[in-house]
């Protein structure tokens, strides 16, 4: 079979192409200049795309600012850029606003731009995480209006010291929303009323247990009847430590695993967050390890009825998962 492969080899004695740089040594000084692959069709995020305005916005201003750095002569910074221009054009951009901002980088030294910039981490703004829609675009400038109101407020002006920010989330893709990855998920394979089968790559199928009862410090035993995996929402749960016997109970209206997930980077970074994560800290548990997962009531949709089920637990049996008030004021339990 005739193999389509193709190698070329390319010689010279005063210029040579790196990554997307081309270096070329003139009378003894090395100049630098922008390479791009013949196969190369700079395609690049269409201007009405479902992203952050943000985003779309500063697309073009990354790959201007590209350029300036590569180009090392300014006469070849503007021929380049007036082929990207060309190109965010044709991807729905607005060509005013690429030359308006082409203009702008080109005014930027240089030198400026090659220098790293020197970040603050010491960030204490309060971020607001959210899955992103177009609607929300102005989610950040409502924040900002409104943040008098948390300011008044003595509880949350204590929790939000400065203007919080915002994140946001990627939202599914059409594929996403139409095709599974996995279409037969291991975890939901062969579940009887009160076994699981684990999944092979699930943390959380393997701290859920077999057992029928869930028994208490004081030797008392609360029945499961649910069926349980990792995909189970709208539940109470419960945790229980080996090593202790100390029990932590809690609802989520999100997928078990997501919500364990949490945890679990809880008891390693946020250690304060709820008691479960601060028993685990505390006492240099390992979360995979000495952790025990019971379901203790399923199909409650609604977040009255979770909270309801969880506050009907005897309270002499467990000791009840509370969270703080950081996490009250932002609703950042998912239900």
């Amino acid at each position: 079979m005739k193999s389509l492969i193709k190698f070329e080899i390319h010689h010279s004695t005063d210029s040579v192409n790196f990554l997307d740089v081309t270096i070329n040594l003139k009378n003894g000084v090395l100049n630098t200049d922008l390479y791009c692959k013949p196969t190369d069709a700079h395609l690049y995020l269409n201007a009405k795309s479902s992203h952050p305005q943000h985003v779309i916005r500063n697309i073009p201003k990354g790959q201007f600012i590209r350029l300036r750095r590569i180009c090392s002569d300014t006469t070849n910074y503007i021929k380049h850029s007036r082929k990207y221009i060309e190109y965010f054009t044709d991807a729905g951009y607005n060509s005013n606003k690429l030359k308006t901002v082409a203009e702008d980088v080109l005014k930027t030294k240089r030198n400026d731009l090659l220098n790293n910039k020197i970040i603050n981490k010491q960030d204490t703004n309060t971020t607001f995480v959210c899955t992103y829609h177009p609607k929300l675009d102005s989610l950040p400038l409502k924040l900002q209006e409104h943040y008098k109101i948390l300011e008044s407020d003595h509880l949350t002006s204590k929790i939000f010291k400065e203007k919080p920010l915002v994140a946001f989330r990627k939202s599914k893709n059409i594929q996403q929303t139409i095709v599974r990855n996995d279409i037969n998920p291991k975890c939901l394979d062969n579940i009887n009323d009160q076994q699981i089968t684990p999944c092979t790559n699930c943390k959380t199928c393997k701290l859920l247990t077999h057992e029928k009862f869930i028994t208490t410090p004081n030797n008392r035993r609360f029945e499961l009847k649910t069926k349980i995996h990792c995909r189970a929402k709208n539940i109470v749960y419960a945790a229980k430590c080996k090593h202790h016997k100390t029990v932590y109970v809690g609802h989520t209206g999100e997928e078990l695993r997501t919500r364990f997930n949490k945890h679990r980077y809880d008891a390693k970074k946020r250690p304060e967050n709820n008691e479960l994560a601060k028993h685990i800290f505390d006492h240099k548990h390992d979360f995979d390890r000495d952790i025990e997962l019971y379901i203790l009531q399923e199909n409650l949709p609604l977040l009255g009825e979770r909270t309801l089920q969880e506050d009907n637990v005897d309270t002499n049996l467990f000791a009840k998962e509370m969270y703080s008030s950081y996490q009250k004021v932002l609703s950042c339990k998912n239900h």
